[in-house]
């Protein structure tokens, strides 16, 4: 659905007014974490997490998001002048209403995932996608250009809220308090700090391409990018809570964590690395099917921003690895090295062109995946040579997988009129011989992947499975 939703925006707003949006929704997404400061990751987290203790996260979280709101309320009307882009104003005050929504609805979405009911939080979800994309595509119908992704921003965060008062059976509106809020400044100040810089090393290029270059080249930038989005919703956005969620548990049950997070590099990358590596190489075609032809000049960042991605792929197992233990000291110390990475970088690229911009993005992101496994080296005592053994598969597969776009790509090429047919033989290709490599090599994925397969026992023989398996 987010992708249909996406195809038809595409069509529906200029380059312009996705870049007014991508700006507004930058300076939004890096204040939320401070406005969150760590207490998501906190609920996660916490060994012994009382009545009292969530009380006063929900005190925390409420307190933030009415002074984030009053604050980006009255900068709007400076945040636009600045940009000198007066409809801007009215974006960021609509978004601003997120703040207070959110600081609710956090709550009760930690709360479904430190008890691992996902199913809960995927239905959630969907009914809060269903949302935004009818409101968008009706506003963006009506003419109301960047608005319409505004208003559906908050009204998609609003039906999580309603869904989680009908799922928590009115436990979610929990009475706030500010009582017993030190462990919580304590663990928040580095969770906070972590998550607005992981937000901002994302979002910059949006801001400094919008100031440096304009908007027109921030949308087409914010749509070259939206193919890792896509990909990040697909795949990421799922995993990454359970990731985190588990691993902690394991720690609160004093399990094996160097095992299991080895498991996470390997059967990971070698899902978003194939992924990843096609994605690029058919950039073209999937934009132009997607998108439409007025958005071709954002193939070249893609491309190399799905490079990046497979970097950034190892940095965002490392921060699931780091939260789950608490270590927000090590994470906040490699954030802070890669966001001046990311602004330096970019800010050159802006002066020379979108494809120097996409370039930058790419070298900071394998400079901070190298950092990124010298911690987890550091933290969790897991040798170079077992991770290199856990992604070296990956590399196998992804390699494999890359053959049949590179043949159709050199055969037929992706320019003609008509890329439907070797943009599906390309895909199509790669998906087969993906998962003949992973069988092929005996990928630890391969039994994870059999358990997903129709499975016509008894339903007897299956629980009676399950419970030894348990045992």
């Amino acid at each position: 659905m987010t992708i249909a939703s996406t195809v038809v925006l595409a069509r529906l707003l200029t380059p312009a007014e996705t870049g007014a949006f991508s700006v507004a929704a930058a300076f939004i997404n890096i204040s939320q974490f401070l406005r969150d400061f760590g207490v998501a990751s906190y609920i996660l987290q916490e060994r012994d997490l009382t009545a009292q203790r969530l009380r006063a996260a929900m005190g925390l979280s409420l307190s933030m998001g009415v002074v984030f709101f009053a604050l980006f309320f009255v900068l709007s009307g400076p945040v636009a002048a600045f940009f000198n882009e007066p409809p801007l104003e009215t974006v960021i005050t609509v978004l601003s209403l997120n703040f207070l929504v959110v600081a609710v609805a956090s709550i009760g979405t930690a709360r479904l995932s430190r008890a691992m009911n996902y199913r809960t939080v995927s239905l959630i979800n969907f009914a809060s996608t269903v949302t935004f994309s009818v409101v968008s595509i009706t506003l963006a119908t009506s003419g109301y250009g960047a608005l319409s992704i505004a208003w559906a921003s908050v009204l998609g965060v609003v039906t999580i809220l309603l869904g989680q008062i009908i799922a928590l059976r009115g436990n979610a509106l929990i009475r706030p308090s500010l009582r017993g809020w030190r462990p919580l400044i304590h663990f928040g100040s580095f969770a906070s700090g972590n998550g607005m810089l992981t937000t901002l090393t994302q979002r910059c290029p949006d801001l400094l391409i919008g100031r440096l270059m304009g908007f027109a080249d921030a949308g087409l930038f914010s749509r070259g990018n939206s193919l890792i989005t896509l990909f990040e919703s697909a795949l990421l956005a799922s995993v990454r809570p359970v990731v985190a969620n588990g691993l902690a548990a394991l720690r609160r049950r004093g399990g094996d964590l160097d095992a299991s997070l080895l498991q996470c590099y390997g059967n990971l990358t070698v899902v978003a690395w194939p992924f990843l590596t096609v994605l690029g190489l058919l950039a073209h075609p999937i934009i132009l099917i997607m998108f439409g032809d007025q958005w071709l000049p954002s193939v070249p960042p893609a491309r190399w921003l799905c490079v990046a991605a497979l970097f950034g792929t190892i940095t965002t197992i490392g921060a699931m690895a780091f939260t789950s233990v608490g270590a927000m000291r090590t994470l906040f110390s490699l954030q802070c090295v890669n966001v001046v990475l990311v602004v330096s970088l970019v800010t050159v690229g802006c002066f020379i062109g979108l494809r120097a911009v996409a370039m930058g993005v790419v070298v900071s992101s394998a400079l901070a995946a190298l950092l990124s496994l010298h911690r987890i080296r550091a933290t969790f005592g897991v040798s170079i040579t077992a991770l290199a053994k856990a992604m070296g598969r990956s590399l196998v597969v992804t390699a494999a997988a890359s053959l049949p776009p590179l043949i159709v790509l050199t055969s037929w090429g992706f320019n003609g009129p008509h890329p439907w047919s070797p943009t599906l033989i390309a895909g199509l290709g790669a998906a087969a011989v993906w998962t003949a490599a992973v069988w092929g090599i005996g990928h630890p994925l391969w039994p994870e992947l059999r358990r997903l397969a129709p499975n016509r026992r008894s339903s007897a023989g299956v629980k009676a499975e399950q419970a030894a398996r348990e045992a």
